[in-house]
């Protein structure tokens, strides 16, 4: 933490008070985060579900809740932009999850393994702070924190990047 204190006042993007460390330059943080960012998960599996439309937003809300509500289970990247801030359609439903989530995911979404052809993918994080910052962007949708969001988006290539920065303008600016 004192590091990273440092580093923000060195580098002018916050500034020291009496009452705590004030954020100056939010942007150039998110853009020196970005340009930092690499992807990194430990595990990512392709599942298909049968599932579709308004009966798998039903099952994905039951198990975003079940998995207590986001603690262990998450949409992520273009799943999550989805309901933060609509831009590109992904068809592939993303999600990060623990080593708990994960079978709740496959159990409420009814998930089979496949190699190719998947219509969902769950990533475990490396970090497993992915899972502690989420956003409630509709009653029961749990997804990665805006931060996260666009952080992932940036890296997923495609429309990625300008879904990232609709994000941005939208909800983080």
């Amino acid at each position: 933490v004192s590091n990273v204190r440092k580093a923000l006042l060195d580098r002018e993007w916050a500034e020291a008070r009496a009452d705590g460390l004030i954020l100056r330059r939010a942007d150039a943080v998110l853009d020196a985060w970005r340009n930092a960012h690499e992807k990194r998960g430990i595990e990512r599996k392709r599942f298909y579900t049968m599932l579709r439309g308004d009966a798998l937003e039903k099952q994905i809300k039951a198990a975003l809740n079940a998995a207590g509500q986001g603690e262990h289970a998450l949409l992520a990247s273009f799943s999550a932009a989805q309901w933060q801030a609509p831009f590109a359609r992904y068809p592939t439903q993303l999600f990060y999850a623990d080593e708990v989530g994960e079978p709740i995911l496959q159990q409420w979404l009814q998930l089979e393994p496949v190699t190719k052809g998947e219509t969902v993918i769950v990533e475990r994080p490396a970090d497993e702070g992915v899972l502690a910052d989420r956003d409630e962007a509709a009653p029961g949708i749990w997804c990665t924190g805006l931060a996260q969001t666009y952080l992932d988006l940036h890296a997923a290539g495609e429309r990625g990047a300008e879904a990232a920065e609709h994000l941005r303008q939208t909800r983080i600016a």
